[in-house]
C-alpha cells in the first residue's frame, strides 16, 4: 500500500510540523496549544475507549476515552509477530472488539478483542478476488462489515473474512466517480460516505450500495473549499467533518452539491490535520497532533470553529504515541 501525504466523537487526527510537498513532515518549532479550563471534558462517557493506530514504530495503543496528560495505553499491541511491518494507516473496531488496522505493506491485520502485547493477527485479508488491498481508511458497521477506501474503489468484506477473501460488495467504476478515495465512514443508517482526494468531492451513497452506481449526493465545487481533503467522520446526527490540509471542514448532515462548510476548525502555528477523523456519541473531538517533536492526541469541544485551544491533550513518554494516524472509537 502507498500511503500519500496520509493527513477518527467526534475524533480528529492532526499533526503539528512543516509540510514538504506531499505528506513529509520535517520537525518545526514547538505550538503551544494549552488545553482549555472548562470542566466539560468530564463529561465525556466513563468506560469509552480510544484507539490509535501508530504508524511510525506499527502499534496499536488503547486509552481510556477519558485519558488525558501522559496516559499510559490500557493496552498495546507491538511487536515481531504482530505482522505490522513498516507501518499501519487506518484503524476500525467492530461490535465483537475485533480491531483492523490497514498496513502500510498491504492487507488487513485483524486483531481478537482484548488481545494485547505481542501477539499474531487471528486473520489478514491479503487481497480481494476483486483485485488487492491498498486499504487507508476503514470503517465497520451495524452488521459488523468492514468498509475498506481501497483507492480506485471501495471493499466491503464479512466478518470473519480471510486470506484472498470474496467482498461483500465492492463499490467502484466510472459511475462511482470514484478516482483515488483515501477517506470512508458509515453513518447509522448504513449510508456510506467516501473521500476523493484527486477530485476533492466527497461522494455519499445509499445503504448497500454495490458495483459500478451512481452515489446519491455530492459535495464538491469552489463554493465547499475543499481543496486536498483526506479523511472523514461522521457524527451521530450526520454533520461530515472532513480533514483538508491545515484545517478541518464540517458540513451540515444532507448537504449536497457546490455548499459551503457550516465551520472551519484551523490550526495554530504549523499545525495540520494528519490523520483519520472518528465520531464518538459525546461532543468532543478527538485528534492526534504533533506538537513540534511530540506527537499527541488533541480533544475537542463539539461545534467548535476558528483556531481553538483543544479541551484536553494526551501527550508524553508514557503514552507510547508514535505518529498516531489512525483512531477509532467503536
Amino acid at each position: 500500500m502507498k500511503l500519500r501525504c496520509t493527513l477518527e466523537a467526534i475524533v480528529l487526527v492532526v499533526a503539528s510540523g512543516t509540510m514538504t510537498g506531499c505528506g513529509q513532515v520535517t520537525p518545526a518549532d514547538a505550538v503551544k496549544r494549552s488545553p482549555s479550563s472548562s470542566g466539560a471534558f468530564e463529561t465525556r462517557q466513563a468506560g469509552k475507549l480510544l484507539y490509535i493506530a501508530n504508524a511510525a514504530t506499527p502499534s496499536i495503543t488503547e486509552y481510556a476515552l477519558h485519558a488525558t496528560g501522559n496516559a499510559t495505553p490500557l493496552r498495546e499491541i507491538s511487536g515481531s509477530l504482530t505482522e505490522m511491518g513498516n507501518g499501519l494507516g487506518g484503524i476500525a473496531v467492530d461490535g465483537t472488539g475485533t480491531t483492523y488496522v490497514s498496513s502500510v505493506d498491504g492487507g488487513i491485520l485483524e486483531y481478537a478483542a482484548n488481545a494485547n502485547g505481542n501477539t499474531a493477527p487471528i486473520r489478514k485479508i491479503t487481497g480481494a478476488t476483486s483485485g488487492p488491498i491498498s486499504g487507508f481508511e476503514l470503517a465497520v458497521d451495524s452488521m459488523n462489515d468492514l468498509y475498506v477506501a481501497n483507492d480506485g474503489d471501495v471493499k466491503v468484506f464479512a466478518p470473519g473474512a480471510n486470506g484472498v477473501a470474496t467482498p461483500l460488495r465492492d463499490i467502484g467504476g466510472p459511475a462511482t466517480m470514484i478516482d483515488s478515495v483515501e477517506g470512508v465512514a458509515v453513518d447509522r443508517t448504513g449510508r456510506l460516505y467516501a473521500v476523493d482526494f484527486s477530485k476533492a468531492s466527497v461522494l455519499i451513497f445509499a445503504a448497500g450500495a454495490n458495483g459500478n452506481v451512481q452515489p446519491i449526493a455530492t459535495i464538491s465545487g469552489n463554493k465547499t473549499t475543499l481543496a486536498f481533503p483526506r479523511y472523514i467522520g461522521v457524527s451521530p446526527g450526520g454533520d461530515m467533518y472532513v480533514t483538508d490540509e491545515d484545517r478541518v471542514q464540517v458540513f451540515d448532515a444532507g448537504a449536497s452539491g457546490n455548499v459551503a462548510p457550516t465551520r472551519v476548525l484551523t490550526f495554530t502555528g504549523s499545525a495540520f490535520p494528519y490523520g483519520n477523523v472518528a465520531v464518538s456519541h459525546r461532543h468532543a473531538f478527538l485528534g492526534a497532533s504533533q506538537g513540534g517533536t511530540a506527537w499527541d492526541v488533541d480533544i475537542y469541544r463539539a461545534g467548535v470553529h476558528g483556531s481553538s485551544n483543544p479541551l484536553a491533550v494526551i501527550v508524553g513518554s508514557n503514552t507510547q504515541l508514535n505518529e498516531p494516524v489512525g483512531v477509532a472509537i467503536p
